[in-house]
């Protein structure tokens, strides 16, 4: 191939290398003046540019439509756009599309994308929380230092023996596996750093003396950053209110900083974007700059990154004769693989886990294609980006498969209050996730809390209260005390890596959200010692920072390392704001129903509901928050417990017991049986459901705060008319229990099913959650319990969807209790 020379507008010509492309470009075509006036749109620059972003965007969304089933990351979906638009598929059996991504128009979307990855990258370095170095373990810093280092001691020696027969571009190149953009673990940080190393060594190593000149203004750039960029943004960020973005100002100017450190990363011979992400590393995440960037992160993830991956497919051809690249590339990566995997071995990891770590670091992502891209590969690049493509495409389903955090959930024994002490502690997981919901779950609180009789005429003194609680319980002193976790969950944002941690009281001036809540929990515990006598509660907070799709972990992590025999998680309508439901709260209750290791419970609260407003409404803040959550005068709560048989509602009837013993609580048990004559023999679940109220009411015979009653109903209709019934009689409860009985319709649930809304809560939940029935004020509060689903090496439940629970098996024998049905 002869030299190809093109001319310059300063100077002579410069010469390109055999393998380069020239592509000329006419400079002043930008604008169309239309078709109207003979113009072709698809020969300007803007008009161009704009139907392909828009072909991208369409294309992308329609390709990750179908991969996502197969699970497919978006990435994989984006490259594979690409090669459909690219000259391997439609661009060379379609002359329009071959006219619309012709060479020439490149050029434009390559920038605008660069300017993507520039920010991405930027943003990147913020959520990276280079902090978990120092709290992960031994043995985490020592997989992901090894792995790193034997993973590359591997390669660099294979090199060593196939240098004749590796191509000349990639001898020159480095290969180590990274990880995924996101890092959630020290080993992904430890090869994240490695391959942005490899960034730098890569333009370094060109000369020694052009690499000497790099090193030291790259150092004088990183002094820079350290000593004026980081405490400049600090100072911003501090004046900034927790919770909220960065004022306009501030925005630009953080933005106008990151795209400098850009140029001055180019001029210095690196990638546009690999200084900014050394400034994103320096600056503080989880903060208002994160909260920021959180606002661009649609036009990155959706529009630009796109456009960058498409590209890339767009420049990748499938070539015939290229076996043996494949064949290299292949062993580079499964190597890697197996430099991860022995020190997880070593380290006495198991064997399941460490074959997840290693698929989970083999992993690429926008981080490859920048380096491939950077290191101009131009016989292997095509190769380059497939492999890349298919190593994704292969271990990302691997790990799905491979990996289920969820196993370690399944418990030997069965936790949940049926099995609990009668007089011993409680445990119960109290999960929280606005201010709004604090109100209702302390209420519910109150109610399992158990309290000395108190005389309705006078406040008794203290040492009267000790005696009363003393000589009625037991235990004694410390009998019925309840021990609350609190966990505040709150949505990730402005980090890559989750975190579940104590709660510790923020140091800045101003208090947070969590400080609210955990000080009206706080005042609970006070008012309620000082009321009842000793210390009946105990709070524990904690603080979950996670995205909503994995937030259950953290819910049943705590759950499974406490032991407690309950989780109340409120439900997703109480979170809503301006009356929209929340519904990544949904899916995340539906998965702790699938996955709690002990018995859950979901709290509807109809109170926060009226008045045709939010729930801001009734909610104060701050000083008033605690004092709204506070014990106050002595007021009976009415609970109500509606049972009609099975596991879940045995688990609500053993709460409602624990409630018995709390004298501020007036309960009404209420069993709903079908009409006699529909009757049949008793199933075995008839007859454990006969001996459990037989029991409760012998245990609270002589307790004239509990009254049992027995309610024959043809089917749901009439269960309802019955509440209503209740309603109009002056008979109001703050507070009914239902059991979930999860996928069952039974006589006094028959046709409401029809009618469901929210399979979480059951037929019956669902219809008593119902505006409806909040509007008529009968019912304050629901309370849907399940018992506890998945025990190992018992009746363990089947394995449920991915996006909920409704894959629950359920362990009823017949729906109402009755082997025989009505005709």
């Amino acid at each position: 191939m002869s030299r190809v020379y093109h001319a310059l507008p300063g100077g002579g010509p410069k010469v390109f290398n055999e393998d380069s492309q020239v592509v000329c470009m006419p400079v002043s075509k930008t604008n169309s003046n239309g078709v109207f006036l003979g113009d072709d749109p698809l020969q300007f620059t803007l008009p161009l540019l704009l139907l392909q972003v828009s072909l991208i965007f369409f294309t992308t969304r329609l390709t990750h439509f179908f991969l996502k089933h197969l699970g497919q990351p978006r990435f994989v979906s984006q490259i594979i756009t690409g090669l459909i638009l690219g000259p391997s598929v439609m661009s060379t059996r379609l002359d329009f599309m071959k006219n619309i991504f012709r060479p020439q128009s490149r050029l434009p979307l390559e920038n605008i994308s660069l300017f993507g990855v520039v920010l991405y990258l930027f943003k990147l370095g913020v959520m990276t929380d280079l902090g978990m170095l120092r709290r992960s373990g031994h043995k985490a810093i020592a997989i992901g230092l090894l792995g790193t280092l034997i993973s590359f001691l591997l390669v660099t020696l294979i090199c060593f023996f196939l240098r004749h027969s590796l191509p000349s571009d990639l001898r020159q190149g480095y290969f180590l596996s990274s990880s995924p953009p996101a890092c959630p673990s020290p080993p992904s940080l430890w090869a994240l750093s490695a391959l942005a190393t490899s960034l730098f060594l890569g333009a370094t190593i060109r000369t020694p003396t052009v690499g000497l000149l790099s090193f030291l203004t790259f150092a004088s750039l990183l002094a820079f950053i350290v000593l004026i960029a980081r405490p400049a943004v600090i100072w911003i960020v501090r004046r900034a209110p927790e919770g909220h973005a960065l004022g306009e100002g501030s925005c630009i100017g953080v933005l106008l900083l990151a795209l400098v450190c850009g140029f001055v990363s180019e001029s210095i011979g690196q990638h546009a974007a690999f200084v900014p992400f050394i400034l994103g590393l320096a600056l503080p995440g989880a903060s208002a700059l994160s909260v920021t960037l959180e606002r661009i992160d649609c036009l990155l993830s959706g529009l630009l990154i796109p456009i960058y991956m498409v590209v890339a497919g767009l420049r990748t051809g499938i070539e015939p004769g290229q076996a043996h690249i494949w064949w290299h590339l292949e062993l580079i990566v499964i190597i890697c693989f197996v430099g991860t995997i022995i020190p997880s071995v070593y380290c006495r990891v198991s064997l399941r886990d460490a074959l997840s770590l290693g698929l989970i670091l083999n992993i690429k992502g926008i981080i490859e294609i920048v380096t491939i891209n950077q290191w101009s590969y131009n016989g292997s690049y095509s190769v380059m980006v497939m492999s890349v493509m298919l190593v994704t495409g292969t271990t990302t389903p691997l790990i799905k498969a491979m990996y289920k955090p969820s196993r370690k959930y399944i418990v030997y024994k069965g936790r949940m209050i049926q099995n609990s002490k009668k007089n011993g502690e409680l445990g119960v997981l109290a999960c929280v996730h606005t201010e709004d919901d604090v109100p209702s779950v302390i209420g519910l609180l109150r109610t399992i809390t158990a309290s000395p009789p108190i005389s309705l005429s006078s406040t008794p003194s203290l040492a009267t209260t000790i005696s009363s609680s003393s000589s009625s319980s037991e235990g004694g002193v410390g009998a019925h005390a309840l021990c609350v976790y609190l966990l505040h969950l709150i949505p990730l944002a402005g980090r890559a890596a989750p975190v579940l941690r104590a709660y510790r009281q923020s140091l800045s001036s101003s208090s947070s959200c969590t400080d609210h809540i955990v000080s009206a929990f706080r005042n609970f515990e006070r008012r309620t010692r000082a009321s009842a006598g000793w210390g009946l509660v105990s709070v524990t907070p904690y603080v979950a920072i996670a995205p909503h799709a994995t937030m259950h972990d953290d819910v049943c992590q705590i759950a499974l390392d406490k032991g407690v025999p309950l989780v109340i998680v409120p439900f997703h309508r109480n979170t809503a704001s301006a009356g929209s439901p929340n519904l990544a709260v949904r899916a995340m209750n539906r998965k702790v129903l699938a996955y709690a290791p002990c018995s859950v419970g979901i709290l509807v609260s109809h109170c926060a509901r009226r008045g045709g407003g939010g729930a801001t409404e009734i909610m104060p803040r701050a000083a008033t928050l605690v004092n709204a959550c506070s014990i106050g005068p002595f007021r009976v709560t009415r609970v109500g417990m509606l049972f009609i048989g099975g596991p879940d509602d045995r688990e609500g009837l053993a709460l409602a017991s624990r409630m018995a013993e709390n004298y501020r609580v007036e309960l009404t048990v209420v069993r709903l049986l079908p009409p006699e004559q529909w009757r049949g023999v008793p199933s075995k679940e008839a007859r454990i459901d006969a001996e459990t109220l037989a029991e409760f009411r012998l245990a609270h015979d002589d307790n004239e705060r509990v009254e049992y009653t027995e309610a024959e109903v043809r089917d749901g209709e009439a269960t309802l008319a019955a509440m209503r019934a209740m309603g109009e009689k002056g008979l109001v409860f703050d507070l009914v229990m239902v059991g979930r009985r999860r996928g069952q319709e039974s006589t006094p649930t028959a046709g409401l099913s029809v009618w469901s809304e929210y399979p979480e809560l059951g037929v019956f939940g669902d219809a008593l959650a119902s505006v409806d029935f909040g509007r008529s004020g009968i019912v304050s509060s629901i309370l849907v319990v399940q018992q506890q689903a998945r025990i190992r090496g018992g009746e363990e439940a089947d394995e449920e969807e991915e996006e909920g629970g409704e894959g629950i098996g359920w362990r009823g024998e017949a729906d109402d209790g009755f082997l025989e049905k009505p005709t």
